[in-house]
């Protein structure tokens, strides 16, 4: 850090140049931009600039299994049991240097001026540490299996474990899309966060068209971008096709993206299924959640 300051006075002090130095304090600056602008948060539109700063906790309450949000509950009351202490050395010290991992993520929210959005891509590296505590809980109760309370927590948790291997395999391969219970009927928790943001899912949505080929499409797109569309088009044998304006498409390819009611002066949001609303004709849906459609146009 003082490193960073040296060489920061240096270069504004004298005329020698230290290119990287100038990049990582632009990227400081108010007028830095990069990512998609909108973000859906448990059901609320935000500019990707303006999220809460508890983003990543309502994204790991809404998006954690079931079973490991449990465990996080468990340990609450089995921390300071004397079995951890006596099979792990400086096992407290460890937990504090655990949690401060946890923690890191949040803080920084608090200070970096950078657009937060698609869930918690940005943040793909904490989630091994997440991991930690469910793991010391589980690792409990097997080595205390003959006690009442091992045996308790174990029944209430085998049940979680089942239905998240349930889910976990029925959504494949978008597992990245997995949404927990407590965000309500599947089917509509496309409202709650954007779900296929990487339009993973396009392909397998162009791969169930039953279009006649020989016949000119006249496509629209919402949340996909265009090159995805033409590659995957072109791989299931379409050529007859043109990309028009959302007003002249007969068809519009959908996928759960937060954008504008109207253009990018209006601040009102809202996401590409509702602001095209329509018969699904195709699509690609996991656990009555859809990840991407086609609809006519109207």
């Amino acid at each position: 850090f003082y490193l960073l300051l040296i060489l920061f006075w240096i270069d504004t002090h004298s005329n020698i140049i230290f290119l990287p130095i100038n990049i990582l304090f632009s990227t400081f600056s108010e007028n830095y931009w990069t990512g998609w602008p909108f973000n859906l948060i448990a059901g609320d539109y935000y500019l990707s600039s303006e999220v809460p700063k508890n983003y990543l906790l309502v994204n790991f309450l809404f998006k954690s299994p079931e079973y490991i949000l449990i465990c996080y509950v468990f340990f609450t009351f089995l921390i300071f049991n004397k079995f951890f202490k006596e099979k792990i050395i400086f096992f407290y010290y460890k937990i504090l240097f655990i949690i401060s991992i946890l923690l890191f993520p949040i803080l920084i929210l608090f200070f970096i001026p950078y657009p937060i959005y698609d869930g918690i891509r940005l943040f793909l590296w904490v989630l091994p540490y997440t991991i930690i505590i469910p793991g010391l809980v589980i690792y409990f109760l097997i080595e205390n299996y003959k006690k009442k309370i091992s045996k308790i927590m174990l029944i209430s948790l085998l049940p979680f474990v089942v239905y998240f291997i349930f889910q976990f395999f029925s959504i494949t391969p978008y597992q990245y899309t997995y949404l927990n219970s407590l965000n309500g009927k599947s089917e509509n928790r496309y409202k709650k966060f954007e779900n296929d943001y990487w339009g993973a899912s396009i392909k397998e949505l162009i791969g169930n068209i039953k279009f006649n080929k020989n016949k000119n499409l006249s496509i629209s797109f919402c949340g996909v971008s265009p090159d995805i569309v033409e590659h995957y088009l072109i791989n299931a044998g379409f050529y007859n096709y043109n990309f028009e304006p959302m007003d002249k498409a007969e068809y519009i390819i959908l996928a759960n993206r937060v954008v504008t009611k109207s253009d990018l002066n209006n601040k009102k949001l809202t996401n590409c299924f509702d602001k095209h609303p329509g018969e699904n004709i195709f699509y690609v849906k996991r656990n009555n959640l859809i990840l991407s459609t086609i609809r006519k146009n109207k």
